[in-house]
């Protein structure tokens, strides 16, 4: 079961036995789920419920299938970390997601300091209000995906802002490193956007 550790007065809500999981995976059965951890803090303090998160074996092999590329075990073990200190959290569009056949309105994403195997933030989308094959909603919430995104300039035009870390050296430093390995002046032209919108969260 989950537990929570106290380091240095922070928090920890990350399944102990995650890691070993990702590196029995191979064992494991696509329809099996994974203890990933429970609801953290930050997650709490925007209002979601406290509840264990899942991640299912199957969709982890699938993501490291498809994003090979940048994705690997070793930066799936990091995705707790990313829902336990995220920097950003975002509501995931409900247009988009009607126009591709999907429900997103109990979908939430969000970024912290873990980047792919290509330096691109890795993107950590949770529904909250996962359904079963019955269609009965799970007592639990589910990582939907998590993956290396190229850009998150129109994630934060389209999408609503549900945090900021009120730590604004952190915040700084993340928008640069996302902006960093990008065309220079496309960059400069984001940074001036995104900094516009998220800096009067944290001011």
């Amino acid at each position: 079961s989950p537990s929570r550790k106290e380091e240095a007065g922070v928090k920890y809500s990350i399944d102990e036995g995650f890691e070993q999981a990702i590196d029995e995976l191979d064992n494991k059965t696509s329809d099996s789920m994974i203890t990933v951890g429970k609801t953290s803090e930050v997650l709490k303090s925007i209002g979601v419920n406290d509840q264990i998160i899942l991640w299912n074996a199957g969709k982890i092999r699938k993501i490291l299938a498809k994003h090979s590329d940048g994705m690997n075990r070793t930066i799936i073990k990091q995705v707790p970390q990313v829902l336990e200190e995220p920097v950003i959290v975002l509501h995931s569009d409900e247009n988009a997601g009607i126009q591709q056949g999907k429900d997103y309105g109990g979908r939430i994403y969000m970024f912290g300091e873990v980047y792919d195997a290509a330096g691109k933030p890795v993107s950590v989308s949770l529904e909250l209000l996962p359904t079963r094959k019955n269609g009965l909603v799970m007592d639990n919430i589910v990582i939907t995906s998590a993956y290396g995104k190229n850009s998150i300039q129109n994630a934060l035009n389209r999408d609503q802002i549900l945090y900021v870390d009120p730590n604004q050296k952190r915040t700084a430093a993340w928008l640069g490193s996302t902006i960093e390995n990008e065309n220079f002046l496309e960059a400069k032209k984001r940074h001036l956007l995104i900094s516009d919108k998220i800096m009067h969260f944290v001011t």
